[in-house]
C-alpha cells in the first residue's frame, strides 16, 4: 500500500487510503478480539480510530477490550467518550450504567440506567434486560 503521507498523493486518493487502512485495522481488530487476545485488538481499534475519528463507534470496541481485561475504569473511560459524542444512544449511558453494577457503584449505576431508561426505546431497553438476565 502507498505511504498515506506521500506527497504525491491528492487528498481524495489520501482519505480513501486511510478509510481502507482503518478497515484492514477493525478486521485486525476483530481477529484478535476473536482469539481472546485483548491487547492486541486493543491495539488495532486504537489504530483504526486514528484513520478515522469520526467513526466514534470504535470506542465501543477499545471498551470492550478493556472490559475484558478487567480495567473497569478504561471501559467506563471509552463509554462516556462514546455518550459525549453520541448524546441520544441510550446504550453508552447504559453501558456505563452496567460497569459501575459490578464495581458495586449502585448510586452511579443507577444514575446512569436511569439516564439510558430515558433515551431507550422502552420495549428495546426491556428486551436488551431479559436477553442479558
Amino acid at each position: 500500500m502507498p505511504d498515506i503521507n506521500d506527497e504525491r498523493l491528492n487528498l481524495e486518493h489520501k482519505k480513501y487510503l486511510e478509510l481502507y487502512e482503518k478497515n484492514i485495522f477493525l478486521n485486525l481488530g476483530d481477529v484478535y478480539f476473536k482469539n481472546e487476545n485483548y491487547l492486541e485488538a486493543e491495539k488495532y481499534y486504537q489504530l483504526a480510530y486514528k484513520r478515522d475519528y469520526n467513526d466514534f463507534t470504535i470506542f465501543k470496541r477499545i471498551a470492550d477490550t478493556y472490559y475484558l481485561r478487567g480495567d473497569f475504569s478504561k471501559a467506563r473511560e471509552y463509554d462516556l467518550r462514546g455518550a459525549v459524542r453520541s448524546p441520544s444512544d441510550y446504550r453508552w449511558p447504559y453501558m456505563i450504567a452496567f460497569i459501575y453494577r459490578i464495581e458495586g457503584n449502585k448510586e452511579m449505576a443507577h444514575k446512569y440506567f436511569m439516564k439510558a431508561l430515558d433515551l431507550a426505546p422502552q420495549e428495546k431497553l426491556l428486551l436488551d434486560l431479559k436477553n442479558e438476565y
